[in-house]
């Protein structure tokens, strides 16, 4: 019994304490939005691997397709044919239609559990789906390639 207790006293004093619950809003989400808009148009992938999760998945055009898996390595090191241009020296399309971007570009709706401290659903703007993390904030979970889906099949995803 003593040590039944003393476990469960040890086990509360070790627990990590839960700071208060973050509730994301519109404005946070399109002032990360912009950060990363401008940054994305240096094409620097050490500036841009913090907006991202990983592994990132690329949404393909169609429902049937798979959607390839991208790991930090495999990001680094095809940044450049995976954003800007393709191994041809083509210039892809997910480029092209950030540089049209406002930056006023509206989200769908943010609904976020309270109790859970979590999004119920993802966050979809432009091509990019978004998730609301606790400890980094928004960040891109998703990117929606559609033209360019077959230029990004080409090099290896890491699924």
């Amino acid at each position: 019994m003593i040590k039944r207790m003393l476990a469960c006293v040890l086990l509360i004093q070790t627990a990590p304490v839960m700071g208060a619950c973050v509730v994301p809003t519109e404005v946070q989400l399109h002032e990360v939005w912009n950060a990363f808009r401008a940054d994305a148009k240096q094409g620097v992938p050490a500036k841009m691997e913090h907006y991202f999760q990983f592994p990132l998945m690329f949404i393909p055009p169609f429902e049937y397709q798979k959607p390839p898996m991208v790991s930090r390595t495999t990001f680094r090191k095809n940044y450049a044919e995976i954003f800007f241009k393709s191994t041809h020296g083509e210039d892809l399309d997910i480029h092209r239609r950030l540089l049209k971007t406002t930056g006023n570009e509206v989200s769908s709706a943010i609904h976020f559990e309270t109790k859970a401290c979590r999004l119920k659903v993802a966050v979809e703007l432009s091509d990019y789906r978004f998730d609301f993390h606790q400890q980094r904030g928004w960040i891109i979970t998703a990117v929606r390639y559609a033209d360019d889906y077959y230029v990004m099949k080409s090099f290896k995803s890491d699924r």
